[in-house]
């Protein structure tokens, strides 16, 4: 599986209800796309920046949409976002109800001494313990081996069921559609 993440900058003065009704319309055309295993729109009301988080089931998946009608109007819209793909080490939805309305994405460096191995196995630990978390409903751990740095994204069904990060970066996002694809198997 890979992630991708884009950054849509907005600017203070577009108009976010046409934003946002754009954003939804866009999320209902891809609930069927095929590869599609999640999806969640992710709005930083700081920055006024919509950056629509995706796991795909291969990289065929990913180019597909990288190369379709869909980036390519995401493009003529908005202009070329930075696109961000990560490697999948794990990525699950509880069972709580409901949808988010909260996500948290934190990133760590990977030490210079330690092995990926030793990595993954904290990660895929920490990432079972976040799973009972009260009030998640996904969590991802991702991987990118280009800055050798740790991704994971939390889901939450609200702000106040976050439970408080402790990574080099940390940001925090309005989910403002969250799709249960049709083809997705996670």
């Amino acid at each position: 599986m890979l992630a991708m993440q884009m950054s849509i900058r907005l600017g203070a003065d577009r108009d976010r209800a046409t934003v946002h009704g754009h954003v939804s319309s866009c999320a209902t055309r891809l609930a069927h796309r095929p590869g599609l295993i999640h999806a969640s729109c992710l709005y930083d009301e700081e920055t006024y920046r919509y950056e629509p988080f995706y796991i795909w089931k291969d990289n065929g998946a990913l180019r597909s949409f990288l190369f379709g009608d869909s980036f390519t109007e995401v493009v003529a819209t908005c202009g070329r976002p930075r696109v961000r793909t990560w490697s999948v080490l794990e990525f699950d939805r509880t069972t709580n109800v409901g949808a988010p309305t909260f996500a948290v994405r934190e990133i760590d460096a990977v030490a210079s001494g330690e092995s990926l191995c030793q990595v993954a196995r904290r990660e895929r630990e920490r990432h079972r313990h976040v799973l009972q978390s009260p009030g998640l409903i996904a969590h991802g751990i991702m991987f990118d081996p280009d800055r050798w740095e740790v991704v994971r994204l939390g889901l939450w069904r609200d702000a106040g069921c976050v439970e408080p990060g402790d990574a080099d970066c940390i940001d925090a996002y309005r989910v403002t559609e969250f799709l249960r694809p049709a083809s997705g198997s996670a």
